[in-house]
C-alpha cells in the first residue's frame, strides 16, 4: 500500500444531485469510487439533519480519518469496519495527534474528533449499513460505551485552553476609524478614500455593525434578504433558516444554524441599513439581482469566502485581530457582563442568540461569567477579611 503522501489518495468534491441538491462527496484518488461507509453514513444519517456547512465539515473529518487510516494504521477503514472492528484508546490519540499535526487549533481538533467518533460510534451497529446482524445489542451497547469512554479520555486530555477574546472598546474604535464614515452630507454617510471601493465601504460598515450589535453569524448575515429588514412600527431584523434554497446558488450555502428570531434595530444601525437598502450605487447596494441583503458590486449574493475576504485587510490595516465570530462573542460577552450586573440572568441570552441551551449561552459568556465569579469572590474576601 503506497503511503507516502495519504493527502493525495482522497479528495473531496461537490456532486449536484438530480433534485438540485449539493452533496459533499469523499472519493478515492485512485478508483474515483466515493469511499463505502463514510459516504454511507454522510448520506442516510447527516444528508438530512444537517446543513451544507457542516455536511461538508464532517466529510473533511471523515477525509482526514481515512489519510490516518491509509497512512498511519495501514489498514483498508472499509474492510476494517465492516468487519466490526474499532479503534482502542492508544489508536484515538494516535489519531488526535495526526489531527493537530502542529497546525491545527485544538478547538478545530476536538470539531473533528467529534465528528469521527459519532461515525465510528454509528458503524459499531451494523444494523445501520446492513440487514444481517449477527451481535447481541447488549454487545453493541458494551463495544458503543467503550468507544465513547475512550473518546473521552482523550478528549480530556486534549481539552482545549483556548477562548476566543471580545475586542476591546478600544480595539472597535481601531476598526470603525478604518471603516467608518467621516462625517454626514445631506443624510447620507461620506467615507474616506481608504483604499477600499465606494461600492462596497457602506456595506462592509453594516456587516460589522450587525455582528458586533445583534451578534449575527457570518451565515446568518449572508442569509438575510431585504425583506427581513422591517422599518415601520418598532424596527427589527429576522433572522430566517433557509436551507436549500433553490434559488441560492452559492457553494457552499450559507446556513442560518440558530433558530428563527427577531432582533431590534438600534438606531444607528437603522439609518445605514435604509440608506444602503435605499440609496443608489455606488453607495447602495446594486438592486434588482437578489433578494439578498449583502451583494457584491456586480449584485451577486455575497460568498462565504467573500465574506471573510471583508474582515482580513481591515484587521490587518486596524492592527486588531477579529473575525465574523469573535464580533458574535463580543456582543453576547458584553451582554451577558450586563445582564449578570444587573441582575437579569444569562437566561435573556438565549431568544437573543437564537439557542434553545444554556451551554450555548455559557460558551459565549465564558469571560464574562468568569470576570462576575471573581467580582463576587473578591467581594467576599474583602468582606471576610474586615469582619475578621
Amino acid at each position: 500500500m503506497n503511503t507516502s503522501d495519504p493527502s493525495t489518495q482522497f479528495r473531496t468534491l461537490n456532486a449536484k444531485l438530480p433534485t438540485g441538491e449539493v452533496l459533499p462527496v469523499l472519493i478515492k484518488v485512485e478508483t474515483g469510487i466515493p469511499v463505502q461507509m463514510g459516504m454511507y453514513w454522510i448520506s442516510t444519517e447527516r444528508r438530512f439533519r444537517t446543513q451544507w456547512n457542516t455536511l461538508n465539515s464532517d466529510v473533511q473529518a471523515l477525509k482526514r480519518l481515512y489519510e490516518f487510516s491509509t497512512a498511519i494504521e495501514q489498514i483498508d477503514l472499509d474492510k476494517f469496519l465492516i468487519e466490526g472492528q474499532t479503534f482502542n484508546l492508544f489508536q484515538i490519540r494516535s489519531l488526535a495527534y495526526y489531527l493537530r499535526d502542529g497546525k491545527q487549533s485544538n478547538r478545530y481538533t476536538q470539531r473533528q474528533l467529534n465528528t469521527i467518533a459519532n461515525f465510528l460510534h454509528w458503524c459499531l451497529n451494523p444494523s445501520n449499513w446492513t440487514r444481517i446482524c449477527e451481535v447481541s445489542a447488549k454487545q453493541i451497547q458494551e463495544r458503543q460505551l467503550q468507544l465513547k469512554q475512550d473518546f473521552n479520555s482523550c478528549r480530556r486530555q486534549q481539552a482545549s485552553s483556548e477562548r476566543i477574546e471580545p475586542l476591546t472598546a478600544g480595539e472597535v474604535a481601531q476598526i470603525l476609524e478604518i471603516i467608518g464614515p467621516v462625517g454626514v452630507e445631506e443624510g447620507r454617510p461620506i467615507f474616506s478614500d481608504n483604499g477600499v471601493s465606494p461600492k462596497v465601504q457602506l456595506r462592509n460598515l453594516v456587516m460589522f455593525i450587525l455582528s458586533l450589535q445583534l451578534g449575527l453569524r457570518r451565515g446568518e448575515l449572508l442569509k438575510l434578504q431585504v425583506g427581513d429588514i422591517c422599518y415601520r412600527g418598532k424596527p427589527e431584523v429576522r433572522i430566517v433558516r433557509r436551507p436549500s434554497d433553490p434559488h441560492d446558488l452559492r457553494i457552499p450555502e450559507p446556513s442560518v444554524k440558530t433558530q428563527e428570531r427577531s432582533l431590534v434595530l438600534s438606531d444607528l444601525l437603522l439609518f445605514y441599513l435604509n440608506t444602503y437598502t435605499d440609496a443608489d450605487p455606488p453607495l447602495g447596494r446594486v438592486k434588482g439581482k437578489t433578494p439578498y441583503l449583502f451583494v457584491t458590486e456586480t449584485g451577486e449574493p455575497l460568498s462565504c469566502s467573500a465574506a471573510d475576504a471583508i474582515y482580513r485587510p481591515i484587521s490587518q490595516k486596524s492592527g486588531v485581530k477579529f473575525s465574523w465570530h469573535s464580533l458574535r462573542h463580543t456582543c453576547f460577552e458584553d451582554l451577558a457582563g450586563r445582564a449578570l450586573n444587573d441582575g437579569s440572568g444569562l437566561e435573556m441570552l438565549l431568544p437573543l442568540g437564537g439557542w434553545s441551551q444554556m451551554k450555548s449561552v455559557k460558551h459565549y459568556a465564558a469571560n464574562a461569567i468568569e470576570a462576575h465569579s471573581n467580582a463576587w469572590l473578591q467581594k467576599y474576601q474583602n468582606r471576610s477579611f474586615s469582619e475578621g
